[in-house]
């Protein structure tokens, strides 16, 4: 099933550390440390950009990869966030 928009979860806490982002969840205290490119992911949702493929074209316009890596490490990492509740699928 395509994923339409993820949004971060409302119980979330970050903050930037240099040009990383620390995330934690304020409900289970699960938290992440991100990568450049999972930051860059992480500013998109938060910046309002929430559907996928949309993230996975400025990604990969940023990054200079294809369209495909792009999608395949966005979908990747948006299930990771899932799975550790740190986003909401909004369908």
């Amino acid at each position: 099933m395509k994923k339409e928009h993820i949004v971060p979860a409302p119980d979330i806490g970050y903050a930037k550390i240099d040009d990383l982002i620390v995330v934690y969840s304020l409900k289970n205290e699960n938290y992440c440390i991100f990568n450049e490119t999972a930051t860059f992911i992480w500013e998109c949702l938060v910046n309002g950009i929430t559907d996928p493929e949309e993230i996975a074209t400025n990604l990969a316009n940023s990054f200079d990869c294809s369209i495909e890596t792009a999608l395949n490490d966005v979908n990747e990492f948006i299930n990771e966030l899932i799975e550790k509740k740190l986003v909401l699928e909004n369908n």
